[in-house]
């Protein structure tokens, strides 16, 4: 199949939907396991330590319940604590998570090389980026910061599923309903929303080019263009997408910078084992 097959136009592919699966009457819940996912996750969004009281008020967790966790994430490398400032932060342990992950990750691994490639000759920043299933978009691949672009992407960084780009792609080849996509939406940060009905005539327009486009609505003054990575199942839950300063491109630059991401995302899909 040539590079620049129409392969991301297939309408037949799908997405995943999330599975509330505490709900299945074959699977017991574990409160304990679930806060400390969420201790973990806070930790990660606040970016500074913080003390037992706090962490217990932010996330409504009774403060003796958010210490027996905080102490058992502390045994596991997961957290680390600060005698001193008696304050709690995420752990080494979860680096050596992280590095497992990120060096087996097929997604990472074909995808790495055509980011760079794009980034260096378009001057964008540029990542690859994963459905996780849950309400998010995780950033599992990017490129480093350079004299062109200075937009930090880190790798981990998780936003709303429908906020960007890529939350156009997700909605465009996925079965939502319109009430889960309005829902969604509104949970999206945006510091210049088209509007919900807009939104949606855009989402419509996706299918046709096999790209989607975001601009300056997550985010003011940057424009963000990616592209949908087929599994060999067929679902488009993985994308790879480029952002630059709004006015960075030029017509020609622009109309290029699409067609590599087309490109490379038709050839991550084959390294997948998609072929549509």
């Amino acid at each position: 199949m040539p590079a620049n097959s129409d392969a991301t136009r297939r309408p037949s592919t799908r997405v995943a939907q999330p599975k509330d699966d505490a709900r299945s009457p074959s699977i017991r819940p574990v409160p304990a396991v679930k806060r400390g996912i969420e201790i973990l996750f806070h930790m990660a969004k606040v970016g500074e330590p913080h003390g037992v009281s706090r962490i217990a008020r932010d996330l409504g967790i009774l403060p003796s319940s958010c210490l027996h966790i905080l102490r058992e994430l502390v045994g596991g490398g997961l957290a680390q604590f600060d005698p001193l400032r008696k304050t709690y932060s995420l752990g080494l342990g979860l680096l050596t998570l992280s590095r497992a992950v990120h060096g087996k990750d097929a997604m990472v691994q074909l995808s790495q090389g055509h980011l760079e490639n794009i980034a260096r000759k378009f001057g964008v920043k540029a990542t690859a980026s994963v459905y996780d299933g849950q309400g998010h978009i995780v950033v599992v691949a990017s490129t480093q910061n350079d004299d062109d672009v200075h937009i930090h992407i880190p790798v981990g960084r998780r936003v709303p599923m429908l906020a960007s780009a890529t939350g156009r792609l997700l909605a465009a080849y996925g079965d939502w309903s319109a009430t889960q996509l309005k829902e969604a939406f509104d949970k999206v940060h945006w510091q210049n929303s088209v509007g919900f009905r807009r939104w949606q005539a855009e989402v419509a327009q996706v299918r046709d080019s096999g790209m989607a486009f975001d601009e300056g609505c997550y985010r003011k003054g940057i424009t963000i263009i990616a592209a949908p990575v087929f599994g060999a199942d067929g679902v488009a839950d993985k994308f790879i997408g480029a952002l630059a300063i709004t006015g960075q491109l030029n017509a020609r630059s622009r109309r290029e910078l699409t067609q590599s991401l087309k490109d490379a995302a038709a050839e991550i899909s084959r390294g997948l084992g998609f072929d549509g």
